[in-house]
C-alpha cells in the first residue's frame, strides 16, 4: 500500500471483502478505511483505498479478524442527481444483511443500508435537496445526519461486532420512530 498511496497515516481501519457473483466467481479484496470528515455538516467523506487480495490472504485476514463479520446481499441501483440543468448517474448500493455478528448469527430483523457513493462534493447539497431519482429514499433514515445514537448503534461495524443485538434493536426502532413522525407530517 505503501507504494500506491502517500499518506497511509490516515488509515485507521480495515476491512477484508470476498464477493460471490451471479455467474459463480469470487474476488477478494482488502479496503482501507480512513476516519469520516464533515461535509456541508454530514460526516461522509473519507480516505479509502482497496486493492485485490488471494484467496489464500482473504482467509489468513479474515481469520485474523477480531470484530465480526456481516453476510449480505448487495444490489447496485442506478439512478441520477441533477446539478444546474445537467444529470449525473450515480449508482445506490442497496445492502440486505442476512448474517452478523462475532460469530455471525442469522439476523432474526431485516436490516437494510443504502450507500450512495458521490464522484464530486458538489453533488452533496443536490443530493440532499432531493435532486435525485431515488425515490425510495424518502423510506430511509439518514444515519449519517440524524441521530447519534442510530448511526453508533448500526454502523456496520457495530452490527458486524453485535449483530442486532439489544441496543441495535433500540437504535433500529427510533429510526422508525424517525420515519413514523415524517409520514404524519407529510399528511399534515
Amino acid at each position: 500500500m505503501h507504494a500506491d498511496v502517500a499518506d497511509t497515516e490516515v488509515f485507521n481501519s480495515a476491512r477484508v471483502r470476498r464477493t460471490k457473483y451471479p455467474n459463480g466467481e469470487r474476488s477478494y479484496e482488502i479496503e482501507f478505511k480512513g476516519s469520516k470528515e464533515e461535509l456541508n455538516g454530514l460526516r461522509i467523506s473519507r480516505a479509502e483505498f482497496g486493492r485485490s487480495i488471494s484467496r489464500k490472504e482473504f482467509k489468513e485476514l479474515r481469520d485474523a479478524a477480531n470484530l465480526g463479520t456481516v453476510r449480505k446481499l448487495r444490489y447496485d441501483v442506478g439512478g441520477s442527481i441533477s446539478l444546474q440543468q445537467e444529470i449525473f448517474p450515480v449508482n445506490a448500493q442497496v445492502d440486505v444483511f442476512e448474517m452478523a455478528g462475532a460469530p455471525a448469527r442469522k439476523l432474526d430483523q431485516q436490516y437494510v443500508t443504502v450507500d450512495i457513493e458521490l464522484s464530486m462534493e458538489s453533488l452533496v447539497a443536490p443530493f440532499c435537496a432531493g435532486h435525485h431519482t431515488f425515490s425510495f429514499l424518502s423510506k430511509c433514515v439518514d444515519m449519517s445526519a440524524n441521530a447519534e445514537t442510530i448511526m453508533r448503534h448500526l454502523s456496520s461495524t457495530q452490527v458486524a461486532c453485535h449483530g442486532l443485538g439489544k441496543k441495535q434493536l433500540r437504535a433500529l426502532n427510533h429510526a422508525l420512530m424517525i420515519l413514523a413522525q415524517r409520514a404524519l407530517e407529510a399528511q399534515e
